[in-house]
């Protein structure tokens, strides 16, 4: 099984851009980048710890193989993102520093589940590629065991300092679905079938009217009380819905070309009607309305389908409640700990 590109970067609750990563566990050797030998330096002092270069490139680059192409390319987006990496690089040592102070320590079985679940989850179990993926990376089991340690150290101390302080009440989560109650509105959807005769990209003369005329013949017959299902398999140019009775499954407005949306959507159709012969582009069709399916607003106890598969709309709004309560105490916390620390950048 591939592991996702991001899978070595190391959440520790240090957040750059909506994206997490964690620093280095160990001090790197100078390093190569982009095909050039980097002299190490320090470019900040965070009270009597140091970041260096070769962290700060080490960091980055692996941050910029995760960007999209467009930000990738674009020279003020990566220097604003370079400087996050250096910011959130800080916030690691403060973060260390202060389970330090506060002897946080995790236990060895906790790092040896959590080492386990990753190969499990991103390597089916198999110790040989998980080593592979590894090596690639440039990280022996051992190093990356260091990795997770200090990351579930950090998470330790967060959960403690910020996460278990996260209340969210029935009354909240109420007030904020009356007002974006909208939000939780899903769309109507339409059930159709269609028939298509098709046209070629580059139709000889008279082909298009003899495809039209052909198309309000078929029309006629299901109109006349054929079955449309057995008609569009017998009959429709169409090899992806044909077997299945010219079945397109559920849509929404948007997801047709206008001429089509218009007609089907229309409040003059009920279901099990029909549309007149259209001009698609593919060809001529004909659609069906099979079903209508229209939930409206949806209430707090209703189920809808979330990130992480089906949940009650109160408890997606009060995971969304929790998540930005945490990332506004986060943020604050760390505040915290800077005001109190010596931090100096170094040209």
């Amino acid at each position: 099984m591939r592991a996702s590109a991001a899978f070595f970067i190391l959440a520790a609750g240090v957040f750059v851009s909506g994206r997490s990563f964690a620093a280095p566990a160990s001090r790197p050797a100078p390093n190569k980048a982009q095909g050039r030998i980097v002299a190490d330096r320090v470019v900040a002092i965070v009270n009597d710890d140091t970041v260096l270069q070769s962290e700060w490139d080490e960091e980055w680059l692996n941050l910029r193989k995760t960007m999209p192409p467009e930000e990738a390319g674009d020279p003020e987006k990566e220097t604003e993102l370079k400087n996050r990496v250096l910011e959130s690089l800080i916030r690691d040592r403060l973060i260390s520093q202060e389970a330090d102070v506060q002897k946080v320590a995790p236990k060895d079985e906790q790092v040896e589940f959590r080492l386990k679940e990753i190969r499990d989850k991103n390597f089916g179990g198999d110790q040989a590629q998980f080593e592979k993926a590894l090596k690639a990376e440039g990280l022996s089991v051992d190093l990356y065991r260091d990795r997770l340690k200090k990351q579930i150290r950090q998470e330790t101390l967060i959960y403690k300092e910020v996460q278990s302080k996260v209340a969210i009440g029935d009354q909240e989560v109420e007030e904020y679905y009356k007002a974006h109650e909208a939000d939780f509105a899903e769309s109507e959807e339409r059930h159709l079938r269609h028939i298509l005769v098709a046209v070629s990209p580059k139709p000889k003369p008279g082909d298009a009217a003899k495809a039209e005329a052909q198309a309000k013949k078929i029309l006629a017959e299901v109109a006349g009380g054929a079955s449309f299902e057995a008609v569009a398999k017998a009959k429709s140019g169409d090899p992806g819905t044909r077997d299945r009775g010219g079945d397109l499954g559920w849509v929404k407005k948007g997801e047709l070309v206008p001429a089509l949306e218009n007609a089907v959507f229309s409040p003059k159709i009920a279901p099990g009607g029909l549309t007149p012969v259209l001009r698609g582009p593919l060809g001529y069709e004909i659609l069906q309305l099979v079903e209508v399916r229209n939930p409206g607003k949806k209430k707090l106890d209703d189920k809808v389908s979330g990130p992480e598969g089906e949940a009650t709309v109160r408890e997606l709004v009060k995971g969304k409640l929790q998540n930005d309560r945490f990332r506004d105490g986060l943020e604050e916390w760390v505040k915290g700990l800077r005001s109190k620390a010596t931090v100096i950048l170094k040209d």
